[in-house]
């Protein structure tokens, strides 16, 4: 394919960290392998980072997070919020349940504000703010949903974060 110009990359994610799977796609022509820091904890980058080199030689581009709000672990991994229920997102980074968890990066908290609305997880969730802390806020759920561990959250109002992430 290369000769044609084309260029492939593949995103990698924990199912392709495989060395049967890295080197089918390297036979298939991949150009670039992109690895998600979205969804990979920094601690573990220079460890996977290494990993990777040790089944491939196809070059690898680290996708670095941007700034976005999303939901923070979560202990089943899923929760399902329910209409009508009051929920409580933390800055702290908790391990989060149906009735508390964290929304990350904790800059969030300093612009949010009562009032605005938030869908969570490709709108899985929507919530309305009703009360504002610094260390908290309290949302009733609007419309209930599946919500997931690492997923994106969008508010409706203008909310200031750092443009580069630790």
């Amino acid at each position: 394919m290369d000769e044609l110009g084309i260029k492939i990359i593949c995103t990698l994610g924990p199912s392709s960290f495989d060395r049967q799977v890295l080197t089918r796609m390297d036979e298939l022509g991949v150009s670039v392998f992109r690895l998600n820091l979205s969804h990979t904890h920094l601690e573990e980058l220079e460890g996977l980072i290494q990993t990777i080199k040790g089944m491939t030689s196809v070059p690898l581009c680290i996708d670095t997070e941007g700034a976005q709000i999303r939901t923070g672990r979560l202990a089943a991994g899923v929760v399902e919020l329910r209409h009508g229920d009051s929920v409580t997102l933390v800055r702290e980074d908790i391990q989060g349940n149906e009735t508390t968890f964290t929304l990350r990066p904790p800059e969030v908290f300093d612009t949010l504000r009562s009032g605005t609305m938030l869908s969570v997880d490709f709108n899985a969730a929507l919530l309305l703010v009703v009360e504002c802390g610094p260390e908290s806020v309290r949302a009733q759920v609007l419309s209930g949903g599946k919500v997931g561990s690492n997923k994106g959250v969008t508010a409706d109002q203008n909310i200031t974060l750092p443009p580069i992430t630790a």
